[in-house]
């Protein structure tokens, strides 16, 4: 009886311990799959490319080597700048959305680059929006409807009157077409009823320059393109395409204020990678980014750009607010029938 019983209680050890080293030999397994995982997601351990699409000494190219200047330390490693400029701020989005999605390869991106041009171009080549994700806005710029001190409207109501007094009488100037300026006038019009005509230009400066100088009435710009001018009293602002009264132009109501709801449009910049990139890398980006941006020293740059430094986002919040921008302006491209030329 005491043989049976030893016998039986070493099975039962035996089948004991073989199950204690199966549970142990799966727990190892487990762990073989999971430190190489860990090691995927350790970032960052080498030079950083962060991808301009404008040319060099503009705007964005600015904000890019702020930022690059204050994240390369945080982040323990270089950055490089590359300015890939062309087609709309597209060929340089275009190679971020295409590029390994392991968090060496970014963009400083923009409105026109990631929402606009994927939507006029006649073969697109990438898809902003689901192409690329955002981790964190860099600044906000909203669009104001510009002319000589001398045109006689004084505010949104006056403009839409004159505007629909007189239609086809009158032209607005724009950056180009297909540019946010443009789509901004076409809004304009589709919320007003207005029938104005769109004279694109290469540039703001001749574009402002042709209508202080009378050649036509109106630009659609940016508040910040046309800030020193209204100080020097050569431009006034008409209409504020804002949500809320700008800083910049306290004394002048937004075109909502004035009884036209939905007349707002704005660009943006932000930092983009692309969209398969690993979510600790996305939040470690962001963590950072985020610390600069709540630098007052930082905001002062970005202000001095004519930007309007965007409320705290987190990267899911920030990936929602270019959909949302994306659902707002295609359809005004749509219905203007706006192709790359």
């Amino acid at each position: 009886m005491r043989l049976a019983l030893a016998f039986v209680s070493q099975k039962v050890a035996t089948m004991m311990l073989s199950k204690t080293v199966r549970i142990l030999l799966a727990i190892s397994g487990m762990l073989a799959f999971a430190f190489p995982a860990c090691a995927q997601v350790r970032y960052p351990e080498r030079l950083i490319r962060l991808v301009v699409p404008a040319a060099a000494g503009g705007p964005l190219d600015i904000v890019g080597r702020q930022l690059a200047q204050q994240l390369s330390p945080m982040l323990g490693q270089p950055i490089i700048i590359e300015n890939v400029a062309g087609a709309g701020n597209a060929l340089g989005t275009g190679q971020v959305a295409k590029a390994k999605p392991d968090g060496y390869t970014l963009l400083i991106g923009a409105s026109s680059g990631v929402i606009i041009s994927p939507v006029i171009m006649k073969t697109p080549t990438y898809d902003g929006v689901h192409d690329l994700t955002a981790i964190s806005l860099l600044g906000l710029q909203y669009m104001v409807v510009s002319s000589a001190p001398s045109f006689p409207a004084r505010d949104t109501r006056e403009l839409v009157a004159l505007l629909k007094a007189n239609p086809g009488k009158y032209s607005y100037a724009s950056i180009g077409v297909g540019s946010i300026n443009h789509l901004a006038g076409e809004l304009f019009k589709s919320v007003t009823g207005v029938d104005v005509l769109h004279v694109p230009y290469k540039g703001a400066v001749q574009a402002m320059n042709d209508v202080i100088g009378g050649q036509l009435e109106l630009a659609v710009m940016t508040s910040a393109s046309v800030i020193s001018l209204v100080r020097a009293s050569k431009l006034k602002v008409v209409s504020s395409l804002s949500d809320e009264r700008l800083v910049e132009f306290p004394q002048v109501p937004t075109a909502i204020e004035s009884g036209f709801p939905g007349l707002s449009s704005s660009t943006f910049n932000g930092l983009f990678a692309p969209a398969a990139t690993a979510r600790p890398i996305i939040n470690q980006l962001h963590a950072a980014t985020a610390t600069i941006l709540g630098s007052p020293a930082f905001q002062k740059q970005l202000e001095t750009l004519g930007n309007i430094v965007p409320p705290a986002r987190t990267p899911e919040e920030t990936q929602r607010f270019v959909e949302d921008f994306a659902a707002r302006i295609t359809p005004i491209i749509r219905k203007a029938g706006i192709k790359e030329e």
